[in-house]
């Protein structure tokens, strides 16, 4: 649960009316060039524009050029110097600034100190966490990265993310939904929250649905759409689905349509270097379902 897509955005936030009347003329033409250099694709030089200004002390000019340097973007990369600038605009108020040092964290973290330190931050964000902010809370109460777990809060936190539309969030929820898991089992929500997200472009849900639906127990079990769910996505050139599309299809040997169709996939699978599936399509080989 630890993986964390991090969210380091594009564009470069648009100076506030306020931040703007603070700043004297030629700072903020500097910070106005600054993105104009961004938004033109000339990064080497808004990054250029943007260090004299963070080390002036400018909040938002901290934020940018910790964000460039996090990426990469116009020049090295340079984590610690990044976390630093964040730091430091963090505590001059600028919320954007602290979400990002906490995923910069996150992603770092190896140990109970360093999730320690991640859920300081984000306790001190408090409403202006952000659907990612909220994920990151999630999967430390649920996996109990601080030392603890605490199932309650995870849901919550987890379901404020979704509420903003977090695909990763929303896939998160069903395993609440479908194993009862801090709130009452609900298979039409587990299904609900999936759709949801797949729709959103998510892939994993999709996968997590048709896993789901393909459990040998009613009101589970809907071989039509488990087929076309699998098929879709191993067409998209996944190699779990085209596996386990191969292990649904094969469950019944006395159909002969299916087992071949299952020796199908697996050899599709195997092509790209999935060893599970090397294995069954030698046990098919062995007793001959659905091949020579």
């Amino acid at each position: 649960m630890k993986a964390l897509t991090l969210l380091l955005t594009s564009a470069l936030v648009a100076l506030s009316p306020c931040s703007a009347i603070a700043q004297a003329p030629a700072h903020a033409q500097s910070m106005e060039q600054s993105e104009a250099a961004y938004q033109s694709g000339n990064f080497s030089q808004a990054r250029t524009i943007l260090v004299p200004l963070a080390r002036a002390g400018d909040a938002l000019a901290q934020f940018r050029l910790g964000q460039m340097m996090a990426n990469g973007t116009g020049g090295p990369f340079d984590l610690a110097e990044a976390m630093t600038l964040l730091e430091a605009s963090f505590a001059q108020g600028r919320p954007e600034a602290g979400r990002l040092l906490a995923e910069l964290r996150f992603q770092a973290a190896s140990n109970e100190g360093d999730y320690q330190r991640v859920f300081a931050l984000l306790t001190a964000l408090g409403p202006e966490l952000g659907p990612n902010g909220h994920l990151m809370l999630g999967k430390i109460y649920l996996d109990g990265l601080t030392g603890q777990g605490n199932a309650a809060a995870a849901f919550a936190h987890f379901s404020a993310a979704a509420s903003d539309g977090d695909p990763e969030a929303l896939t998160t929820l069903a395993s609440f939904y479908e194993a009862g898991f801090a709130v009452p089992a609900n298979i039409n929500a587990a299904i609900s929250v999936l759709e949801r997200a797949g729709n959103a472009g998510h892939d994993p849900a999709w996968l997590k649905l048709a896993q789901m639906l393909s459990k040998d127990k009613s009101p589970y079990i809907d071989k039509v759409r488990v087929v076309e769910t699998y098929e879709q996505l191993a067409n998209e050139g996944s190699i779990v689905a085209k596996r386990e599309l191969g292990q649904f299809l094969v469950r019944d040997l006395t159909n002969k349509d299916d087992v071949a169709r299952a020796s199908d996939w697996f050899n599709k699978a195997a092509e790209g270097g999935d060893a599970i599936s090397l294995y069954n399509l030698g046990i098919a080989h062995l007793n001959g379902f659905g091949v020579e």
